[in-house]
């Protein structure tokens, strides 16, 4: 009898500092059935950093904590979940999750359309639509992924009137469906218009437009505009590029003028190095450049390099 009594108070014991143990630093621990990593990861996300919190603050806690699992759940297409919660008194407190997904939704009728002058542009892409099959779990990141996609592609090519005709998603979680609709009228495609320099210095204009890639009345494209840039910053004059083509400013034919705000670097720069290297031992470098010297645009410069067997 004393054997047995022995043995249920080691069990006992041996429970009590097992339970410890089933919660994290912050007193929070989700157990899921069945275990999915990505379900995990993106209530993790939702969830954020978890501090340590009494019996008071974490029942206030706990009913944060379930709306934050139920919008990470039924974001994967998880709508048949089952949830309990409870808080285990103490400070810092526990909160104990018990989560069964249940099956997931499935996919069963996607419609994503496109309409407008994007139709008949071959580099106008459509959105990735490997998660977005009838037969698939409803995955909302995905469905939101396809909107952005064509919004950005819309602005890159100068589609500034785009709007959805329809975007939608219909859940029915009794009969374990989801139908997506996802149709976007792109309108028509804007056009450059004339090109403006704003700068204070003797560069002549037309050594300026000599950047300019595009002419007035071209369909209009973000990556035209970045080059711009990167020839003017590439150019060795300017200190500071700006490149401004703001759809607010629309000119007839739907046509976007594109403003050019410079500002020139000092006329001349010196830089000046040390080194060594094992051919040579230790080496002093210099480079002089007057970045011009009228307003075409020449300019001038000098390299020396001094060391004990080589002057240049």
């Amino acid at each position: 009898m004393q054997r047995a009594k022995r043995a249920i108070c080691g069990w006992i014991c041996a429970a009590c500092l097992m339970f410890p143990l089933m919660l994290n630093a912050s007193g929070l621990e989700i157990t899921l059935t069945p275990e999915n990593a990505t379900v995990r990861s993106n209530i993790e996300a939702h969830q954020g950093q978890v501090t340590p919190r009494n019996t008071r603050e974490m029942r206030r806690y706990a009913r944060y904590a379930r709306t934050q699992i139920e919008a990470a759940v039924e974001a994967l297409g998880f709508y048949q979940y089952q949830i309990q919660m409870r808080v285990v008194e103490g400070d810092p407190a526990g909160l104990l999750v018990d989560l069964h997904l249940g099956e997931p939704v499935r996919l069963r009728h996607v419609s994503v359309q496109l309409a407008g002058e994007a139709l008949d542009q071959a580099s106008f892409t459509p959105p990735d639509m490997s998660q977005l099959q009838p037969g698939m779990p409803l995955n909302h990141a995905a469905y939101e992924s396809a909107k952005r996609h064509l919004r950005q592609q819309a602005l890159t090519y100068g589609y500034f009137s785009a709007a959805f005709e329809q975007h939608q998603v219909r859940v029915y979680p009794e009969q374990g469906v989801a139908d997506v609709w996802i149709h976007f009228d792109s309108g028509p495609r804007y056009r450059f218009g004339e090109v403006t320099f704003d700068h204070e210095g003797h560069l002549e204009e037309r050594l300026l437009r000599r950047y300019v890639r595009f002419i007035a009345g071209m369909p209009y494209s973000t990556e035209r505009l970045a080059q711009l840039s990167r020839d003017l910053r590439e150019s060795g004059y300017f200190q500071e590029v700006l490149v401004d083509a703001n759809p607010e400013k629309i000119q007839q034919d739907r046509q976007i003028p594109v403003e050019v705000f410079l500002r020139h670097r000092l006329p001349r720069s010196l830089n000046l190095g040390i080194g060594y290297s094992t051919d040579i031992g230790p080496r002093v470098t210099a480079h002089w450049t007057q970045h011009w010297l009228n307003d075409r645009g020449h300019s001038r410069g000098v390299d020396t390099l001094v060391s004990e067997p080589r002057q240049s």
